[in-house]
C-alpha cells in the first residue's frame, strides 16, 4: 500500500453537494484517508488537500 498527497481544485457547489463531489473526485485517485478544504475563492473554486492510498507506487494527477 502506498500513500499519496494530492492538491485538487474543484468548482464551488452548495455544501450539501460539495462533500459528495470531493469524495467522488478523490476516489478516482485512490481511497481517501483524509481531506480538507484549504481555500475557497468567493464561491467560485475550492482547493482541497488530501491523502489517498493506492496499490500503485506513483500517481498521475490531472485536474
Amino acid at each position: 500500500m502506498f500513500t499519496h498527497f494530492l492538491t485538487l481544485e474543484l468548482d464551488w457547489l452548495p455544501p450539501a453537494q460539495l462533500q459528495d463531489a470531493i469524495l467522488a473526485k478523490l476516489s478516482q485517485y485512490g481511497e481517501p484517508l483524509r481531506w480538507a478544504i484549504v481555500e475557497a475563492s468567493r464561491c467560485e473554486k475550492v482547493q482541497i488537500e488530501a491523502v489517498v492510498t493506492t496499490t500503485e507506487p506513483s500517481l498521475a494527477v490531472g485536474h
